[in-house]
């Protein structure tokens, strides 16, 4: 015996139901990817610039280091929000780790929101690390 529901969405959208009785959820968004190089020490790389009026919402992120990062002091790796794309201000950092050479460090799942109208930046304290942020505007 069923009960007689209805939900209503914003804007006119109405959610599904599987013929299993399922209710059909999705992302707000799919994520965009932005991959970078960082190839010179402690300067701020631009990962998602700001659009007036919205948040970034970052759902993933891949960290690796090389061959040539060292095995015992490693490098420092941020990412964080900015004011400014030129990336000197962190306004707030969203995560720091430490990799050693040849180390790769996978985040999925998450769903961290910036502030509205900031700069998401990235920068190492090595030359030799490549960073993927996945991310949608909300």
């Amino acid at each position: 015996m069923g009960i007689d529901a209805t939900i209503n969405g914003q804007h006119g959208k109405v959610p599904i139901v599987s013929d299993y009785g399922e209710l059909i959820v999705a992302p707000v968004s799919y994520s965009s990817a932005s991959v970078q190089l960082i190839d010179v020490i402690d300067t701020g790389y631009v990962f998602v610039p700001p659009i007036a009026g919205k948040k970034i919402v970052i759902t993933g992120v891949i960290l690796s280091t090389d061959k040539d990062v060292s095995t015992t002091i490693g490098s420092a790796i941020e990412i964080y929000e900015s004011t400014d794309g030129s990336g000197t201000t962190v306004e707030s950092s969203i995560l720091q780790v430490d990799l050693i050479k040849q180390k790769t460090l996978v985040i999925q799942g998450i769903n961290v929101i910036t502030s509205e109208g900031r700069w998401v930046m990235g920068k190492a304290s090595d030359d030799d690390v490549k960073i993927s942020l996945y991310y949608y505007y909300i």
